[in-house]
């Protein structure tokens, strides 16, 4: 699998960086396929410069690019997603205080929703056996008068 990576260059302390096209498993100090650019952070503002057509090109084919080429990617308008968070990085403890928060409200919602199904059930069932139980005038006639004909029969 091809991937799109930066390699380090430079001087001790005076890091740049090429965007290069390498094979995913190799080291980006050694070989590579083609280098489509270069990032300079030193000096206080970012200096990038992109192979706009070869990148489109390599992303084409399949390359993947890791999380911080595709940023610099969507920054300069090569990619149309959203940016991604770098491997290893955490969320932070207020992201994931969010996360637990909106499970929790989903959570309270679900059980909240199956209470109320479980009350019109029960409900339901409260009301059929209201029904079936009670007599209605037409079958306390009918008693009655079945009533009367065995009281009448010797």
């Amino acid at each position: 699998m091809v991937s799109i990576k930066l390699a380090r260059f430079g001087k001790r302390k005076q890091p740049s960086y090429r965007i290069i096209v390498t094979e995913k498993h190799k080291d980006p100090f050694g070989d590579y396929l083609e280098s489509i650019g270069h990032v300079n952070y030193f000096g206080g503002e970012k200096n990038i410069t992109i192979n706009k057509e070869r990148a489109e090109y390599w992303l084409s084919v399949g390359a993947q690019p890791t999380a911080t080429v595709h940023n610099l990617f969507v920054a300069e308008g090569i990619s149309k997603d959203a940016k991604r968070k770098p491997d290893g990085v955490r969320k932070s403890k207020k992201e994931l205080a969010a996360e637990a928060a909106k499970a929790a409200e989903e959570k309270a919602a679900a059980e909240a929703a199956k209470a109320e199904a479980e009350q019109a059930a029960e409900q339901e069932s409260a009301e059929e056996t209201q029904s079936s139980e009670a007599p209605t005038e037409t079958n306390k006639e009918e008693e009655t008068t079945e009533k009367k004909e065995e009281a009448d029969t010797p």
